[in-house]
């Protein structure tokens, strides 16, 4: 299902039906933190930053992320994602992904009419004509399945009809 709602907007029903689907995240303002504790994994090992001064990381915690911080940071990569990205969560690793553009079409109805013209009179067969071959075909096969050696080679493999 892709949807272009707002999760609030969905029902409790709808929602709890969606747990187990695909998630696929577009830019998003208002749901990005939403979103971010859905398709984002807290990372308790991930540090904050790393003290340069080497005696001075012997006497410290090493601080990490606590999980709002994190799917903060999640929110706002998803915030700021441009037209055409997006996140997945694919084989239990999030992916950053971007699709590519199609512009919008310049060719007016008018040229692709006689484009679809064009295609159907070169590789196609006007009705009147295939009607009859495909009805040959079938006459054919008919004649040939009610021959009496058709018949045998049958009776032969099924036992006695």
């Amino acid at each position: 299902m892709l949807t272009h709602t707002a999760v609030g907007q969905l029902t409790p029903e709808l929602v709890a039906a969606l747990q187990n689907t695909q998630r696929l995240v577009l830019k998003l303002e208002d749901d990005a933190i939403s979103m971010a504790q859905r398709i984002g994994k807290y990372k308790p090992e991930i540090e904050i930053d790393q003290i340069e001064d080497e005696e001075a990381r012997k006497r410290t915690h090493k601080r990490t992320f606590n999980a709002r911080d994190e799917y903060e940071l999640l929110a706002n990569d998803i915030k700021d994602l441009f037209v055409g990205e997006g996140f997945i969560r694919y084989k239990h690793k999030l992916e950053k992904f971007k699709a590519p553009y199609v512009p919008d079409s310049q060719t007016t109805g008018e040229a692709l009419q006689q484009l679809k013209t064009w295609y159907a009179e070169k590789l196609m067969v006007p009705r009147q004509t295939a009607v009859p071959m495909v009805n040959a075909l079938f006459t054919q096969n008919q004649h040939a399945a009610d021959s009496p050696a058709q018949m045998q080679s049958s009776s032969n493999r099924f036992g006695r009809l």
